[in-house]
């Protein structure tokens, strides 16, 4: 609806006096006679077509000077409000501006985006926990012929503390249609470079690492690994030098057609360098049709090629999927690791399903595989009895290879163009055993049956074949009974062999049976009951077998001296109560004196024994896990590092109380902390947000476009730093008895969330005698770097006798200092509750041990935006 103007006054190029200009509608062929001019690069002048709306429709027509094209302004609507429930929503020639929906809208009736809109949609919508938008609702179609829908990036100041925050998510009561001119394009929006659970690494050719999602990378950090769902995929891609692709989550009541493109891609590689994973696609409507393209795979090579992503359609009726094309493929391999490995694509109905893994002939074969089932998964019941792909076939195509992670049952195997490696499980298989030639007739792939059936606690692993069962086989699990290095006596499954399938459900009895009476029974390890580590029960009974066992006897020689135990440092394990992290293949009883030497790093979760002297070399370190999980001695002597795992809850309980979960509890009669020797609590109090002098954030938690302001430091002792109108944590506890933890500041997690910081730990000390500090005891706030709140510091309580120390002794529980717009943390509580009277009669009464709980520390009160200051703790004496 275009129409050129020709006009011969001098000057109309530059000036135009639209009273001169005559302009025939006729020629438009369209009724009415609604037009605006519009100068075009100040020489030609267009006749634009100002059709009336609908009633209810509300058109995007920001100005085209606007700055910020917002959803919630409402000089940008036709209708002069931003949309309202009910009304229909469209996106046409009007305005070429892209659209910030940075607000939560009302149920629409419908959103239509033209072929005539060049512009993108970014949709502002969030994960569970990141704030109210959760999600765009519309009662009725949504219609794609133009234009790009987008979600918001994982980069920069929208996700800075690198975790899944975005994701374009869209609820569709309607039909949804996107046309071949349209696209939902989330390439590089997931996780940014370096960050997520199957993370690469960006850096030198030694160090550069792939990324990992639906299929893992070609050579990846031994931390990183494959994730999230295969039937259900709502996961990020991780990044490695490029960030990760994002996730759509899209549901449709009514019908699902897609002629355009639907793309998920991790991106960022080159021949140096390694590109994201792919990122998730999940769409459930009543049908699906269409020839478009959806795709969450890797769109570069890489230097070591890049894991593909997950793609899941799932029709709620039966339905096929059209003539469309997916790809979740990885990324080729500059280097020589055999490249990337295909993610997942799974179509499925209420009948049938299909999981189709293809790799599309990238790469190499290698010791590389997809993961089945997803290791990150976890299941109602054992996939090997029933889970979401009992009914799904199995597709291995154009080189693909997949490996299992456990028992599973699937409908068929129609077709291995490519390797299954079984990895000592059972793949159970409903249809019928396949005639002719299988695996020959049947993409001419391959099975590997051998891998690691059980890994033991201390590191050993056993090694066993698996089987491919058809016939819809009844579940059986393997059992293995044996005796540690064969040595000692024998172990006994009483009426069943050593190793041998057993059904379901059985009930076991064990037994072990010492040679000699100087090689004692000392304990069983494999799969306990109830996960324990280890268990002293002989025999052992196993009331009903759910999975696949393992099941070894350990015995050892009569030891003359019992009185010493002694961590072993090589331990696979950290477990304070497995038995075979001991020298004396026992866990320490009441009496003992008991060492962790150097490089030991050992978990206490739960009541340590009694013991006699307790000695921490250095180099080793003691982690307590639980709040009443203290370690007794009759002597205590740290030269090592004593600490605890850091709070994670995030909200009160039942009654509106926090629960602490954590932190460093001594008992017995003497505690000396020498010079090398520290109690470190650092940063393990409540997380930013949490806690007792938290405050939630004055602006909300970012999601609404505000400024980045902070907010105010945590409070404990004293109170945190108000930040502008932020007020900071207020002061709570007792300072005779700080049993608490401190708070952390105020957090806005879209907002350089990352960048605030929890408060100190707690730390308490029970000795009936003296407590002598010539280290480290300490429970601090972290600082802030960049931007964020300070957290407060932690609680420190000393009970004792005598009290003393040297100058190199230090106890203190400070603030953490905030950064830029975060108000810094308030000082935390101290208190030394010892006999006066003994005290006194010490040669040193008053020794000269530091003691701190100042408050986080403020610069300059100006630029950090602090109007109140943060408040010093308490010390009691």
């Amino acid at each position: 609806g275009l129409k050129l103007i020709t006009f011969s006054v001098a000057g109309m190029a530059t000036n135009l006096d639209l009273t001169r200009v005559s302009l025939d509608t006729n020629a438009f062929l369209v009724a009415g006679g609604n037009w605006t001019l519009t100068n075009i690069l100040n020489s030609v002048y267009l006749a634009c077509i100002n059709v009336p709306s609908s009633p209810g429709q509300n058109i995007w027509c920001p100005p085209p000077t606007s700055t910020y094209a917002y959803w919630s302004v409402s000089n940008n609507w036709s209708l002069g409000h931003c949309p309202l429930a009910g009304e229909d929503v469209l996106f046409d020639f009007s305005s070429p501006l892209d659209c910030w929906m940075n607000i939560v809208p009302p149920p629409l009736g419908s959103i239509e985006i033209s072929e005539s809109y060049a512009g993108k949609v970014v949709v502002r919508s969030v994960y569970p926990g990141f704030g109210s938008f959760s999600n765009v609702t519309v009662t009725g179609n949504v219609d794609i012929r133009g234009g790009t829908m987008v979600h918001v990036t994982h980069s920069s100041d929208y996700a800075p503390d690198d975790r899944a925050v975005n994701r374009l998510a869209l609820n569709v009561g309607g039909d949804f249609y996107l046309g071949p001119y349209g696209a939902i394009n989330l390439d590089g929006l997931g996780y940014p470079k370096g960050k997520g659970p199957g993370a690469g690494v960006s850096g030198t050719t030694a160090t550069r690492r792939s990324a990992s999602h639906g299929g893992p990378g070609a050579y990846n950090p031994v931390t990183s690994t494959t994730y999230g769902s295969i039937t259900q995929p709502e996961t990020l891609g991780s990044g490695a030098n490029g960030p990760g692709g994002g996730a759509l989550f899209l549901q449709v009541d009514g019908t699902a057609t897609i002629d355009g493109l639907i793309s998920a891609q991790g991106i960022g590689g080159s021949a140096t360098a390694c590109p994201g994973a792919g990122g998730s696609i999940f769409i459930k409507a009543a049908a699906f049709a269409g020839s478009g393209t959806v795709q969450a795979g890797v769109a570069t090579e890489g230097y070591y090629g890049s894991g593909g992503g997950r793609i899941a359609l799932v029709a709620t009726s039966e339905s096929s999927f059209g003539s469309m094309t997916f790809r979740a493929n990885p990324s080729t391999s500059t280097a020589n690791e055999g490249g990337g490995r295909a993610g997942t694509v799974f179509l499925g109905t209420p009948t049938s399903g299909r999981l189709i893994i293809d790799q599309e002939n990238i790469g190499a074969s290698s010791a590389n595989f997809t993961l089945l089932p997803s290791p990150t998964e976890t299941f109602a019941t054992a996939p090997a009895i029933s889970g979401p792909l009992d009914d799904a076939a199995l597709i291995l195509t154009n080189g693909a290879q997949v490996a299992l992670t456990s028992d599973l049952r699937m409908a068929d195997l129609p077709w291995l163009g490519g390797q299954l490696s079984l990895n000592s499980h059972t793949l159970y298989l409903k249809a019928d055993a396949p005639s002719g030639a299988f695996p020959a007739d049947y993409g001419a792939g391959t099975t590997n049956l051998p891998g690691v059936f059980h890994t033991f606690g201390n590191g050993d692993t056993l090694t066993r074949d698996g089987r491919l069962l058809w016939g819809d086989a009844p579940v059986t699990w393997r059992v293995a009974t044996l005796v540690y290095q064969d040595s000692g006596g024998t172990a006994t499954n009483t009426g069943y062999a050593n190793d041998q399938y057993i059904a379901h459900g059985s009930a076991l009895q064990l037994a072990a049976t010492a040679a000699a009476p100087e090689t004692p029974f000392r304990f069983w390890d494999g799969t306990l009951p109830g996960g324990a580590a280890s268990s002293d029960a002989n025999p052992l009974a196993i009331a009903s077998l759910g999975g696949n066992s393992a099941f070894r006897a350990w015995f050892s020689t009569n030891m003359v001296d019992l009185s010493h135990n002694q961590w072993l440092p090589g331990s696979v394990s950290d477990d304070w109560f497995a038995p075979y992290n001991w020298n004396l293949l026992m866990v320490p009883v009441a009496g003992q004196n008991v060492t962790l030497p150097a490089g030991s790093n050992v978990r206490l979760s739960g009541p340590s024994a009694a013991l006699g002297v307790f000695t921490v070399d250095p180099a080793a370190t003691l982690t307590f896990d639980g709040w009443n999980s203290p370690l007794e001695a009759s002597t205590l002597t740290i030269h090592g590092t004593l600490t605890h795992l850091p709070q994670t809850v995030t909200t009160t309980n039942g009654l509106g109380e926090w629960d602490a979960q954590h932190r460093i509890l001594l008992k017995g009669q003497n505690l000396t902390v020498a010079t090398d020797g520290a109690l470190n609590a650092d940063g393990k109090g409540y997380l930013p947000g949490a806690g007792p002098g938290s405050v939630p954030p004055f602006l909300g938690i970012g999601d609404d476009g505000t400024s980045y302001a902070m907010g105010g430091g945590g409070g404990y002792g004293g109170s945190g730093a108000f930040y502008l109108s932020g007020r900071g944590g207020l002061a709570y506890g007792r300072a005779d008895d700080p049993w608490q933890p401190g708070s952390g500041g105020c957090y806005r997690p879209l907002y350089y969330g990352s960048r605030s910081k929890p408060g100190g730990g707690a730390i308490r000390i029970e000795m009936s005698g003296s407590v002598t500090v010539d280290g480290i005891v300490s429970a601090n706030g972290p600082n802030c770097t960049g931007g964020g709140t300070g957290g407060s510091g932690g609680g420190i309580a000393v009970y004792c006798q005598t009290f003393s120390g040297a100058t190199s002794g230090w106890i203190r529980a400070t603030g953490g200092t905030g950064a830029l717009e975060g108000g810094s943390g308030g000082g935390g509580r101290i208190a030394l509750n010892y006999n006066s009277t003994a005290q006194a009669a010490l040669p040193v009464p008053r020794p000269p041990v530091r003691i701190s709980t100042v408050n986080g520390n403020v610069t300059n009160p100006d630029t950090s935006g602090a109007t109140i200051l943060p408040v010093m703790g308490t010390l009691y004496l």
